[in-house]
């Protein structure tokens, strides 16, 4: 089944390689126009490979921009891991537990649609929130514009003391 759900996605996406069909809509393309609820197994009808998901679901433009998100994530937290190093090895092993724990989804998304679900977003926020939190993902500069602000370590400009 997960092959020829495959095949039809992949069939699909050559009819709208540019931008794609659009989120959740390959159940009712796959049923061609009738009614795809009355069928005993159309929750069955879904793509279990976020990749081949993001390219029938947003084309080639989704797939790139997805894909250069992962790649974002990923080389953030090596960045961490590489400025954390020196000073603060506990930070290192929580930046690596977390990447770890980011890329076994990855992983195991290959055969299974799990992005949906809010435990992976859960997971790769904490990976960036640790990171900017320790300081290893360095933010842009803020300038203060009051002599009674000063920008905190997160670059957020601090309240005036009352």
């Amino acid at each position: 089944m997960r092959l020829f759900t495959y095949a039809m996605a992949l069939q699909q996406t050559i009819d709208h390689p540019l931008i794609g069909w659009g989120t959740f809509t390959f159940a009712p393309l796959a049923a061609q126009g009738s009614d795809f609820q009355q069928f005993d197994n159309w929750r069955n009808l879904w793509i279990g490979n976020y990749l081949l998901l993001a390219l029938h679901d947003t084309g080639v433009v989704g797939l790139v921009l997805w894909l250069g998100l992962l790649t974002s994530i990923l080389r953030r937290a090596i960045r961490a891991i590489r400025a954390l190093r020196p000073t603060d090895p506990f930070a290192v092993s929580t930046v690596q537990s977390l990447t770890a724990v980011v890329v076994v989804l990855l992983v195991a998304f290959l055969s299974t649609s799990g992005f949906s679900l809010g435990y992976s977003w859960l997971l790769i926020g904490l990976l960036g929130a640790y990171c900017r939190t320790r300081g290893a993902v360095p933010l842009a500069p803020v300038a203060a514009s009051d002599p009674t602000e000063r920008p905190d370590s997160l670059g957020e400009p601090s309240l005036p003391a009352l």
